[in-house]
């Protein structure tokens, strides 16, 4: 990848934005050799418009979008955000599905998958980020998900849920467990996390939203 998308996913140059969730300096200080640098993520944004200011990428129109942020540990530990702004990209040699690629690449070498459930009924997958960095919600917008997915569950239709950018379950359609993945994402979630509790259909021609809880 190009050596300027990279410092622009890093969050190099990039203000924070006020009233933006979750913003915060990401920038590598010198003098915390330990820290590791801000990598690029891709995130969701459950809205019905594009969420502007930031420069987005829509899954299914009027419901989900994707976003990228550079995400960090802070010097408080907690995690910081650097949001790839619409306004970054003028007059730029790279585009928003640059960064994208990027940041994706980076989600999917840092996701793991655990099967929990009886191995007959009831089967869903827990997929989680190796660390805090790793938010494992915006996976549903990989590529090859749907396949990483098939390759541990069978079948080509599954159910996603995702109660904030913390947690996703996954589970076959035609299953029980797809109930079960709907009331784990209706469960109170104490993740501080702005997108509204969503459960997905994914199948081989698209997504689409198939309930919402709203906090």
């Amino acid at each position: 990848m190009d050596e300027s998308v990279t410092s622009a996913v890093r969050g190099d140059g990039v203000e924070d934005v006020s009233g933006l969730p979750h913003a915060g300096a990401v920038g590598h200080d010198p003098r915390e050799p330990d820290r590791p640098d801000p990598i690029a993520i891709p995130l969701l944004r459950t809205t019905s418009e594009p969420p502007s200011p930031l420069a987005s990428h829509v899954l299914i129109p009027g419901g989900l979008y994707v976003v990228v942020a550079a995400v960090g540990p802070t010097p408080r530990g907690t995690l910081g955000m650097n949001w790839v702004l619409e306004h970054h990209l003028e007059g730029m040699d790279f585009t928003f599905g640059d960064i994208r690629a990027e940041a994706a690449q980076n989600l999917r070498n840092g996701l793991r998958m655990a099967m929990a459930g009886n191995g007959a009924d009831i089967q869903v997958l827990h997929v989680e980020g190796v660390d805090a960095t790793h938010m494992p919600a915006g996976a549903v917008s990989l590529s090859d998900f749907p396949e990483r997915v098939a390759d541990a569950l069978g079948g080509d239709r599954f159910v996603a849920g995702i109660p904030c950018e913390d947690h996703l379950y996954v589970a076959r359609a035609d299953t029980p467990s797809a109930a079960l993945v709907s009331e784990m994402v209706a469960a109170p979630h104490d993740c501080g996390s702005d997108l509204i509790p969503t459960v997905l259909l994914l199948e081989p021609a698209g997504m689409r939203i198939l309930e919402q809880y709203p906090r």
